[in-house]
């Protein structure tokens, strides 16, 4: 997905191979529901799925204040 929008950069690619990364290692562990593999698979979930939700937004404000500046 994040290979097609322009936007995206080194920072999002490491932090989506963060997020893959412990979501493997929480299936190879069965799946737990709490504990620290639990939390690790959280925390990386979170911080690659608020930095594409940045990453967009941050697109959108420039996108939005370059337009209302040329008018």
């Amino acid at each position: 997905m994040g290979e097609y929008n322009f936007w995206w950069d080194e920072e999002l690619n490491a932090l989506k191979d963060a997020s893959m990364k412990s979501n493997k290692l929480r299936k190879e562990a069965g799946k737990p529901r709490q504990g620290p593999i639990f939390n690790k698979r959280q925390l990386c979930r979170a911080q690659y799925r608020k930095a594409v939700r940045d990453g967009g937004k941050r697109y959108t404000m420039s996108y939005t204040n370059d337009l209302h500046e040329a008018l």
